[in-house]
C-alpha cells in the first residue's frame, strides 16, 4: 500500500506537500520576543501553507497593533472601504518580499 505522501505526489507531480510542522515561538522569534519575528521563516512557512501556534499568532497581532498605533503616517480612512481596494491588497501581497512593506487590509471593511 502506498503512503499518503507518495500517493499525492503521484497524482500531482511537481506540487510540493504542505508544511506539516507548526512553527513555535522559538522558531518565529529566534532573538527573543522583544525583537521582530524572523520574516523569512514566516514567509517560507506560509508559502508552503504552514501554520503557527495560536500564542505566536496572538503575539504577532499584539505587537503589530502596538506598532501601527504609534505610526504617525497612516491614513485614517472612513468606512466602508471598497472591495476593489481589498482586491488590490490581496493581489499585491504575493509580490512583496520586504517585511512590513505590505498592504494592511481588513475583511471587516469590505462592502
Amino acid at each position: 500500500m502506498m503512503t499518503t505522501t507518495k500517493a499525492i505526489q503521484d497524482r500531482v507531480p511537481g506540487v510540493a506537500m504542505p508544511a506539516i510542522d507548526v512553527l513555535t515561538e522559538e522558531q518565529v522569534f529566534p532573538n527573543g520576543t522583544d525583537q521582530p519575528p524572523d520574516h523569512t521563516v514566516l514567509r517560507e512557512h506560509f508559502i508552503q501553507e504552514g501554520v503557527i501556534e495560536d500564542t505566536v499568532a496572538r503575539l504577532i497581532i499584539k505587537k503589530t497593533t502596538k506598532l501601527l498605533q504609534q505610526e504617525p503616517n497612516l491614513l485614517d480612512l472612513a468606512e466602508p472601504i471598497s472591495s476593489m481596494a481589498y482586491k488590490y491588497c490581496v493581489h499585491t501581497m504575493p509580490h512583496l518580499t520586504v517585511p512590513f512593506d505590505s498592504c494592511i487590509c481588513s475583511t471587516s471593511n469590505i462592502v
